[in-house]
């Protein structure tokens, strides 16, 4: 596992480089998926990572498709992230 160092870097090379581990990380969620269609975790991860993105629609779905298949401990932080992103939704239209 790798860490990511950050010395003396401006706001703007920050951010970039979060949205670049954010869309590396969306990629794998759906390679995962492609070889796992029924991987809920990869499924529910890929939700979360949406929402991150600001793709609240993408990221409904997602967790809403994922919460049928959670663990029950996951199930109340599934309906809170999926009541945040539909509300989200709602409010960048």
């Amino acid at each position: 596992r790798r860490t990511l160092v950050i010395r003396h870097a401006s706001g703007d090379r920050i951010v970039a480089m979060v949205q670049l581990q954010i869309d590396c990380s969306i990629e794998m969620c759906k390679q995962a998926l492609r070889t796992d269609p029924g991987a809920a975790a990869a499924r529910y991860l890929l939700g979360k990572l949406y929402a991150l993105d600001k793709d609240y629609v993408g990221a409904a779905r997602e967790i809403e498709a994922a919460s049928l298949q959670l663990h029950p401990d996951l199930k109340s932080e599934a309906q809170t992230f999926l009541a945040l992103a539909r509300k989200l939704g709602c409010l960048a239209k």
